[in-house]
């Protein structure tokens, strides 16, 4: 039957086509002897179910190779989730390209423009996160700081800044907040 026939031919050729890039012409020497290859009449026929072949063998391909290079940037992603000994907010590519490049992980990405964009936007995340980080810090050392201010007897409308400073200079609340005065000051004006 016509649709035995076909079946046929597109075994023979899922067998003896050698890549998703053969022609019509390289594909001729290699499969005229087999039986197979008369089941379809014609030469147009035969080309034209080839054609259709190849395009789906192209497709196939590369989607196969789609997914391999999705796979290919997630275990990239990975190795730098798993490098925190070398990988953090501030590093650059060049820094620890070395050291990666020993997992193959890092070679899985072959393109090395693609792999420096992974890498920064990896960079840009840990980035992003660590100034969330600092602010939500920032934030409580802030309201900690505010309550030592409540809790300090000695501290009335009249206080200076300087004053109320010497008394609490000491407390880990105060120290928390971190680098000059002028968060703690800005806190004291609030406050006052």
């Amino acid at each position: 039957s016509k649709e035995e026939a076909l079946a046929a031919f597109k075994a023979m050729l899922a067998e003896k086509c050698p890549s998703h890039t053969a022609s019509w012409q390289e594909m001729i020497p290699l499969c005229q002897y087999d039986v197979r290859f008369r089941a379809l009449k014609s030469t147009g026929e035969r080309k034209n179910v080839f054609e259709n072949f190849i395009t789906q063998q192209q497709k196939a391909h590369l989607d196969r190779e789609r997914i391999r290079k999705k796979q290919a940037k997630e275990e990239f992603i990975k190795l730098l989730e798993e490098r925190t000994d070398i990988v953090d907010h501030k590093v650059r590519m060049r820094d620890v390209a070395k050291e990666l490049s020993k997992d193959d992980r890092f070679k899985a990405v072959e393109s090395e423009r693609e792999r420096n964009d992974l890498f920064e936007d990896y960079v840009m995340k840990l980035e992003k996160a660590e100034k969330e980080r600092l602010r939500a810090a920032r934030t409580e050392n802030l309201s900690a700081f505010q309550m030592l201010l409540e809790e300090t007897e000695g501290i009335t409308a009249k206080s200076r800044w300087s004053e109320v400073k010497a008394l609490i200079k000491e407390d880990p609340r105060y120290l928390a907040l971190e680098g000059d005065d002028k968060y703690r000051l800005s806190a004291f004006d609030d406050f006052m």
